[in-house]
């Protein structure tokens, strides 16, 4: 996927599909006393957008079976990782409903699976850099600042490495904008608003998402990667003949491509939406308004706001945890109910 293209073509490996079935949710229903989930061993939250295999079977009681998508872990051995039956149940319960799987009868199990209750810092208490506000030249990355999955940490390491570096360097900091990368959007949404569950970085948090695309990704952030001297020969030479394919005769004009024409005026009206939700806070929200219901706000968002209940956009504004994404999406709602 990177725009430098170095000629390495792993081999394919193909993956498969299983699926549970009444006999693994029997014996997952028989051991829920046993899961540290569900017996209060473990009292925090778990990751929403990643639940184990007793939620689903618990939340779900209405599915016959759930999908498993068998993944090679390597090129060089045999391993193979079950995507979408994390669990913290016992070793012997693993491995039966495991095997009650069709085409997993004789599995084996080499590392079992298992449940972490972690501590975290608030993040309200970090800068936009990652530098604790409380101990000077200390930036924090990762589940540290209540965030789940591997991008949301590789992200943020790259921001307070960053920024570490330039520190010591005694270089000017580097800070992600919300309107232009998907990163800025994590750490506006973590340092301003914290967390009451892990946080996973959804692209309908984002307020500028149509702008906020792969194709576009050296427009967005080339500049910023050539003045923060972070990028290696070959990277900087991609940059600058991108920048120059485009007839940019300065490093301060933003080049177009034929994707940024055809999005263009899907842009214009995003950004007059958003224009107008921070023009008018004042705007009336129905009381009967069901949020699950307004398309573009994802069912986290929709269960902040159907707990608080706001009568305007402002109030809505203040509610922890809901996002810009979230109140441009509510404002087209209303104003289209009002009309």
């Amino acid at each position: 996927m990177s725009a430098i293209d170095d000629g390495f073509r792993p081999p394919q490996l193909a993956c498969a599909i299983a699926r549970t079935n009444e006999t693994t949710h029997d014996i997952i229903r028989s051991s829920f006393d046993r899961s540290p989930l569900f017996s209060g061993s473990i009292e925090g939250r778990g990751p929403r957008y990643c639940p184990s295999i007793e939620d689903k079977v618990r939340r779900f009681a209405d599915r016959d079976g759930h999908q498993i998508f068998l993944e090679p872990e390597s090129l060089t051995n045999a391993l193979v990782y079950p995507n979408g039956v994390s669990t913290s149940l016992p070793e012997e319960v693993q491995l039966a409903f495991m095997r009650s799987i069709s085409g997993l009868e004789r599995v084996e199990i080499v590392r079992c699976g298992y449940a972490v209750e972690y501590e975290f810092v608030d993040p309200r208490t970090l800068s936009s850099t990652l530098e604790t506000r409380e101990i000077a030249g200390l930036f924090l990355a990762g589940q540290i600042n209540g965030t789940t999955g591997y991008e949301e940490a590789a992200a943020q390491g790259l921001a307070a490495g960053l920024n570490a570096a330039a520190k010591a360097l005694d270089l000017d900091s580097v800070r992600f904008d919300r309107r232009t990368s998907y990163i800025g959007v994590m750490i506006d949404d973590l340092t301003l608003q914290g967390v009451s569950e892990p946080y996973r970085m959804m692209t309908a948090r984002a307020e500028y998402r149509l702008a906020l695309r792969a194709d576009n990704s050296t427009s967005r952030l080339g500049q910023q990667a050539l003045a923060a001297h972070c990028v290696g020969d070959s990277r900087r030479a991609q940059i600058r003949e991108h920048f120059e394919a485009r007839g940019c005769s300065t490093w301060n004009m933003t080049p177009e491509g034929a994707a940024d024409a055809l999005y263009a005026p899907y842009l214009e009206r995003q950004e007059r939406e958003w224009t107008a939700v921070l023009g008018d806070r004042t705007v009336q929200i129905p009381a009967n308004l069901d949020f699950r219901a307004i398309p573009g706000i994802s069912n986290e968002m929709s269960e902040r706001l159907s707990a608080a209940r706001p009568e305007t956009l402002d109030q809505a504004s203040r509610v922890r945890g809901v996002t810009p994404a979230a109140l441009s999406a509510l404002y087209v709602a209303a104003s289209r109910r009002a009309a």
